[in-house]
């Protein structure tokens, strides 16, 4: 029998995923802000404003700090992360990027009585917002992948009534639009898909 190509990094991902929780199920959650990075732009690209969350409130309340936990990879990352892109103060972003930026400010103002959005990102920890979340289906280092993102922001009101519209998969260039049974649908992503970065919120 011939040796199989990159065995030992499947006998790594395999050992991490035995202490792994289900995939999160595609939904509106209510989250809740662990810790705020602000990332600046380089070569041309915008600044950023990176928010670490957990889920809040039912039954997947601390869905990401139970999976953290869960990994045994010593690279492991936290993956409750969505970043808010920061027009540019040169105007050179279109209007699109600044009604985007503007929309999830506006569902941080309406999910945290008394909150006024006063240009410090410092503030959004510790806030409340509702995350859609979606499937990804793309093509990473040639193996195909499938996982469950935060798509886009809405109210905690829109989540708790049911009332925000839940995406279709999106599925890149290269892949396919049919479920992939791989040992990402238990742990999703591993940790070297995107999303996920090294700062641990607590």
């Amino acid at each position: 029998m011939k040796p199989i190509a990159n065995f030992e990094a499947a006998k790594k991902e395999a050992e991490s995923m035995g202490n792994s929780i289900p995939k999160l199920p595609v939904g509106a959650y209510v989250l809740k802000v662990q810790n705020v990075r602000y990332d600046s732009g380089v070569e041309g690209r915008s600044d950023k404003i990176v928010l670490m969350y957990d889920i809040e409130e039912g039954e997947q309340k601390g869905y990401f700090k139970k999976r953290f936990e869960a990994t045994t990879d010593e690279n492991k990352k936290w993956k409750g992360v969505f970043s808010i892109y920061v027009p540019k103060e040169d105007g050179s972003d279109s209007e699109y990027a600044k009604k985007n930026f503007a929309r999830v400010i506006n569902h941080f103002e309406a999910s945290n009585k008394g909150f006024n959005w006063a240009w410090n990102e410092q503030e959004l920890k510790g806030k409340y917002i509702g995350g859609v979340f979606g499937e990804v289906q793309k093509v990473i280092e040639g193996t195909e992948r499938c996982w469950v993102e935060m798509r886009w922001t809405d109210t905690v009101e829109n989540v708790k009534e049911g009332k925000c519209n839940i995406p279709d998969k999106k599925v890149f260039p290269g892949a396919t639009s049919s479920s992939i049974p791989s040992p990402s649908d238990s742990f999703m992503d591993m940790n070297n898909l995107p999303q996920g970065i090294v700062d641990v919120p607590f």
